[in-house]
């Protein structure tokens, strides 16, 4: 992989394009042909991107100030990193905000709920400082008896399906909830008409640039294309088109992937990526969202 990171003779960072923002322990072939997108994408329309892993960053405000970049695609989910570079005046796609909220899986049922975009029911677990024993487990009951079973259980951080069970009855649940420990999660009520099935749609400044539905032929009720779903090109309906932009509009965010599920009351939102792995809407779809992205990140805007 090519990295067009560059420093200048003095040993600085290079502040002379914009930066391309990737964690520095991801080096796969997964990740690593996303970043040749977007550099791709740049390099066709004449912008200077240049990428830059997290382990190449000074995390000091001081420093940062004489080497950063006015504008940044931050593809990471370092929200410390990226209110240091906010702190300095770089102008980050997407915000620090934005990637905070769609990270918790928990704040985002919330500002989702705040902004009356329609959801699956939701219910957050408490903070726990070690692993809940038995008798402080009710509350998990509680709200099983509020969502019923079938119902889904979410880390309230994780990615491609992951950290995401299916639980049937109330043992299967406390045992879920206490393998967790104090890791925080939440549970949602199962949408059992889009069980292994929903719609994927591409937002970026505020308009939908493409939408794929994705689904399981393999009794998985996730959808997810890692963890063995497939996927093919949509015209999402109006109302799931509203819903995406209502979402992202919701989240704070420049750019994002909305998965929605079809169900007897409308659209739901699912989860919200600020990070989203487009390689497979481009094979899918031959939509290539990095396009959007650089074009968005190079459009002046003062």
């Amino acid at each position: 992989m090519r990295s067009l990171f560059d420093l200048n003779g003095d040993g600085a960072l290079s502040a002379s394009a914009a930066w391309l923002v990737v964690n520095g322990f991801l080096d796969s072939p997964k990740f690593n042909d996303l970043y040749e997108l977007l550099l791709t994408a740049a390099a066709r329309r004449g912008m200077e991107l240049h990428l830059v892993r997290t382990t190449d960053i000074p995390y000091n405000r001081e420093q940062l100030a004489t080497i950063c970049p006015e504008r940044a695609i931050f593809w990471d989910k370092d929200v410390l990193l990226a209110r240091m570079l906010e702190s300095v005046g770089v102008c980050l796609f997407n915000s620090a905000s934005a990637i905070e909220l769609c990270d918790n899986k928990a704040l985002t049922a919330l500002a989702l709920d705040a902004a009356g975009v329609p959801t699956p029911r939701t219910v957050a677990s408490p903070l726990a400082f070690a692993a809940p024993d038995e008798a402080r487990l009710g509350f998990a009951s509680q709200a099983a008896t509020q969502l019923g079973y079938p119902l889904v259980v979410k880390e309230v951080h994780g990615s491609f399906g992951q950290q995401v069970t299916l639980v049937q009855d109330e043992g299967q649940l406390l045992d879920v909830v206490a393998r967790l420990g104090n890791a925080r999660f939440i549970m949602q009520e199962l949408i059992a008409e889009s069980a292994g099935t929903d719609v994927r749609v591409a937002v970026v400044d505020g308009a939908v640039v493409g939408a794929m539905r994705r689904f399981n032929e393999h009794g998985d009720f996730r959808s997810n294309i890692t963890a063995g779903g497939q996927a093919c090109p949509v015209e999402p309906t109006p109302d799931e088109a509203a819903c995406a932009l209502r979402a992202c509009a919701a989240l704070g965010l420049s750019f994002g992937g909305v998965d929605i599920l079809p169900s007897a009351r409308g659209p739901l939102v699912c989860e919200v990526n600020s990070n989203p792995h487009f390689h497979s809407m481009l094979d899918a779809c031959g939509v290539n969202m990095a396009d959007s992205i650089v074009g968005l990140v190079g459009t002046d805007r003062a």
